[in-house]
């Protein structure tokens, strides 16, 4: 999600190809509870101006400084959020470019804002409404809008204006054609940013594209905050306006794009536009709190708050550099572009107000949390990810259980990095998806597309032998007779080994494949091994009575370890090197399984059920699973983290493969002192096989070192030791996702530094230190 050059050129180049915040907050008035209702009977008339959004209300024109309220029709005074801290109150402050919003009001009629003076009313605003996210406005508002090749300004329900960048195969006149939008807060709508790769979809694959900036991004006016309710209910907008174009084919477009445009896709698909035909998120999140921002109970000090520093300084007045271009040529365009500036000085500061709240507030965290309002979408889904995505983590897996209506869904996962979403056995199914439900017709790659993939591929993933998959439907009969064959395929595609298949380690291509009809797979058995007192993996509980030596096993807790990361930049080259440094003896618990006999296939989440005790009365745990293969290599596959104190668990939600924290601020619970305490420690979804004569590795130490992106804000303390069970009283233990059935794994084992987004290392065994 960082809008640094790797990941936007990643987005340039794969399009190419194809050849290509919070909830309303109603208020009680007063600190006491009881309702605050003013009398503004005689009131003069404000001078500023108001205007209704969607959950927020703007004031522009204002005397710097002044005092502002919202109230009802009843004269009930509203509270609402104020930037720059994102903090709930009554009464606002007028900044110094006269610009004040209230955020998360409430939708409802009538609404007026009030100027105060101390206890006195002196000013009163005409009337005004506040809309729902999930409104859908009267579709004149689009209807009567033109948007031409070019950049272009695309009207949203409360008059804010979005820069959208149209581009077409063709002349207008000679559509109608397939359409998709690219909607996020990156350089969208630069007439010469990445969209101008985005354009090569026309030229070569036939589809138009558009590009739009979100509102307070680039030359989009309001002001900027992720996801907020504005922001959601544009996209809806944005699909709209663009869907009423002559030149839409079947007035129908898509959304595509990965990271930002990737996750925008969902929110925007949550508000059921009539005429979206379908959706293609790719490297996206399931949550945003505890899936990135805080995982396990942790400030993500590294990717997160990076990635938050960076697009909020892009959203500053002409804070993406192209801005001033488009001003600078004057006309209708630079004018509206440059009064687009004027709301940016009411941004929140995001990445204070995540600091604000390290524990998860459903509140407030709901609407930014796409499993909420997953089962909202009904249009198509191509959804793809990877397990180990260095930046938003791979915990995104969790979303699907939760698109319940959604028809038609194709998935595909593999291992990898962000940008592996776009490796060629993905595009060629991206390819088919748009094919199906844009353009509708049967999806075929234009030879140039394929002549020309090598080269991109090669900017992306570094030298290598690339080849698109061939067309899979060019035979059938008809079209209708292709998408029922489509349909009919298993929801869920998971590519293993990715980056085994060719001479060069690393380059995209998995070596094998496999369907599931659902995430997880119903063919994963839980499969318990228990942490034995010999430092191994057993099936049986162990027998040690508590309180022996070998009862339980201790390491020494180190913070200073958060800050630890697998590598010193990080791109998604096959050239990418990792350092992951062996365990250190005392530092961390290590057991180790026997070999496996046969070929195993892992697939799914995972649950570390640790009995635990610390000399802190809390501290940050983390998990990894690993593969040690008879060559002396370990690879790795995955991890768990968790704040012992945010251990308590959603019930309903939790399953014996995966634990589900609630996080919040009323469960949080220290650990008791000198007793075991149960800590199921939730593992990201991961899918592996195992190849005979290998082994699972199962670690417990302190956060970092095993991420290139990540970073952890851990808890401090000073020869802190924590100890993990594992005697017959307090039997730790871990769960595993195993696959019945029979799998075609390659008699090969691939070697170690091969699998894509997966660091390997020389196998260091460290001896367990006796905590019993």
């Amino acid at each position: 999600m960082r809008p640094r050059r790797p990941a936007r050129a990643l987005l340039l180049l794969a399009l190419a190809l194809v050849a290509l915040a919070l909830p309303a907050c109603s208020s009680d008035g007063g600190d006491d509870g009881a309702a605050e209702v003013v009398d503004l009977d005689g009131v003069p008339a404000a001078e500023f101006d108001v205007t209704g959004n969607v959950e927020a209300v703007t004031v522009t024109g204002a005397e710097p400084g002044a005092v502002l309220e919202v109230v009802d029709p009843e004269g009930v005074v509203q509270t609402a959020l104020f930037s720059p801290d994102g903090l709930a109150d009554a009464k606002g402050t007028v900044d110094g470019e006269g610009n004040l919003v209230f955020a998360r009001i409430d939708a409802g009629e009538g609404y007026r804002v009030v100027q105060v003076d101390g206890d006195d009313e002196v000013a009163v605003s005409e009337p005004i409404d506040v809309t729902d996210v999930y409104e859908h406005p009267d579709p004149a508002l689009y209807e009567d809008q033109v948007l031409e090749p070019g950049l272009n300004f695309i009207e949203t329900r409360d008059g804010t204006t979005l820069a959208a960048m149209v581009r077409m195969p063709g002349d207008p006149e000679d559509g109608p054609y397939p359409t998709v939008i690219n909607y996020s807060g990156y350089d969208s709508a630069n007439p010469a940013g990445s969209g101008s790769s985005i354009a090569q979809i026309g030229d070569l694959y036939g589809y138009a594209t558009v590009s739009v900036n979100v509102r307070g991004s680039g030359c989009s006016g309001g002001t900027f905050s992720f996801f907020e309710p504005s922001q959601v209910a544009d996209g809806y907008d944005a699909v709209e306006a663009v869907a009423a174009q002559d030149w839409v084919l079947h007035n129908s477009p898509g959304l595509i794009g990965i990271s930002y445009a990737g996750n925008s896709q969902l929110y925007v698909a949550s508000t059921q536009p009539p005429h979206l035909a379908a959706i293609s998120p790719m490297s996206v999140l399931d949550s945003i709190w505890p899936a990135v921002l805080y995982p396990g109970g942790m400030y993500n000090d590294g990717f997160a708050r990076q990635w938050i520093l960076n697009v909020q300084d892009g959203a500053q007045p002409y804070g993406q550099g192209w801005e001033q271009g488009v001003v600078d040529e004057g006309g209708e365009l630079g004018e509206e572009c440059a009064a687009n500036q004027g709301l940016r000085s009411q941004n929140p500061d995001i990445e204070r107000l995540a600091r604000a709240h390290p524990h998860y507030d459903p509140v407030l965290g709901g609407p930014l949390t796409p499993t909420e309002f997953a089962d909202r979408i009904e249009v198509p889904v191509f959804l793809t990810g990877s397990w180990q995505d260095e930046q938003t983590g791979g915990h995104f897996p969790a979303l699907i259980p939760h698109l319940t209506n959604v028809e038609d869904l194709h998935v595909s996962l593999q291992n990898g990095t962000h940008g592996d979403a776009l490796i060629p056995e993905n595009i060629q199914r991206w390819f088919e998806f748009l094919d199906f439900y844009v353009a509708r017709k049967i999806p075929e790659i234009p030879p140039v597309v394929r002549a020309g993939a090598a080269v991109a591929f090669t900017g992306i993933f570094g030298e290598g032998d690339y080849t698109v998959p061939d067309d899979r439907f060019t035979d059938a009969g008809s079209y209708e007779e292709a998408l029922a064959d489509y349909r009919a395929e298993d929801d869920i595609r998971i590519l293993y080994e990715n980056g085994a298949a060719t001479d060069r380690p690393r380059i995209p291509g998995s070596t094998f494949e496999e369907t599931y009809t659902a995430w997880p797979p119903p063919e994963a058995e839980p499969t318990r091994l228990f942490l034995q007192p010999d430092g191994t993996l057993g099936d049986a509980e162990p027998t040690v009575a508590d309180g022996e030596p070998d009862s339980a096993a201790s390491f020494d807790y180190h913070p200073e370890y958060g800050s630890d990361r697998t590598a010193d930049g990080f791109s998604f080259s096959a050239d990418q090197e990792f350092d992951w440094e062996p365990l250190r003896e005392g530092d961390a618990v290590s057991y180790l399984s026997e070999p496996f006999e046969d070929a195993t296939v892992m697939a799914g989440p995972a649950s570390a059920d640790l009995y635990v005790q610390s000399t802190a009365i809390d501290t940050d745990l983390e998990v990894t699973l690993s593969e040690v293969r008879p060559d002396g290599q370990e690879l790795y596959l995955q991890n768990g983290w968790l704040r012992a104190s945010h251990r308590e668990l959603d019930d309903e939600e939790s399953t014996e493969l995966r634990p589900v924290p609630t996080h919040r601020e009323e469960d949080d619970e220290r650990l008791p002192e000198g007793e075991f305490t149960l800590v199921r420690v939730e593992i990201f979804p991961f899918a592996h096989a195992f190849h005979p004569g290998s082994r699972l590795r199962f670690t417990v130490d302190s956060p970092g070192g095993d991420r290139p992106e990540w970073e952890f804000d851990s808890m401090s303390g000073q020869d802190v030791v924590n100890t993990v069970a594992q005697s017959a009283d307090f039997p730790s233990s871990i769960v595993l996702p195993v696959l019945s059935g029979d799998h075609d794994v390659p008699d090969q084992r691939p070697a170690c530094d091969t699998y894509r987004g997966q660091p390997c290392r020389e196998y260091v065994e460290i001896e367990n230190t006796p905590g019993g």
